[in-house]
């Protein structure tokens, strides 16, 4: 049988069945059923910024941790390396989807096992490209990217406009 890396994403959450805290969750509890049948379960989730979401990261073993900072960057964690990658500064047209395509740009380049700066990099770029476009889906193509690049300033104060 051939083995399938599922992507499962959402956020971790604690379910609590008769007074007893259990890791759930769409992600983690899809993750467990595809390890359970075979195949790699990779999580993409988030947590609350409170103690039980300190509980779920002090559970897990995570292999990446990202704390993403908008129009500041970002940091990345994999546990043998941290590293920080500034936001872009650009005219905010429409902030909708710019987070998403942050994340979609993360997974693929995590997946694909690019270093992590270039990771953080990129991710940043591509959701700063998205916000400086009107629509939560707009066209974004490599080409489109390096314009975009060649034309933005890398700057540790932000998104101007947002």
């Amino acid at each position: 049988m051939r083995k399938y890396r599922v992507l499962c994403i959402g956020e971790i959450l604690w379910d609590v069945i008769e007074g007893e805290k259990h890791l759930g969750g769409v992600p983690f509890n899809l993750g467990c059923f595809v390890h359970y049948l075979g195949h790699e379960g990779v999580m993409l989730s988030r947590v609350g910024t409170d103690g039980l979401g300190d509980e779920i990261l002090e559970r897990l073993s995570l292999k990446l941790v990202c704390l993403t900072c908008g129009e500041r960057g970002c940091s990345l964690d994999d546990g043998r390396q941290h590293v920080y990658s500034p936001g872009y500064r650009v005219k905010v047209e429409d902030k909708v989807g710019s987070g998403d395509a942050f994340t979609a740009a993360l997974v693929t380049r995590y997946l694909a096992g690019t270093p992590l700066e270039e990771i953080a990099d990129f991710s940043n770029l591509v959701g700063a490209c998205v916000a400086s476009r009107r629509g939560a889906v707009p066209q974004v193509t490599e080409e489109a990217l390096e314009e975009f690049r060649a034309r933005s300033v890398l700057g540790r104060t932000g998104m101007e406009g947002a």
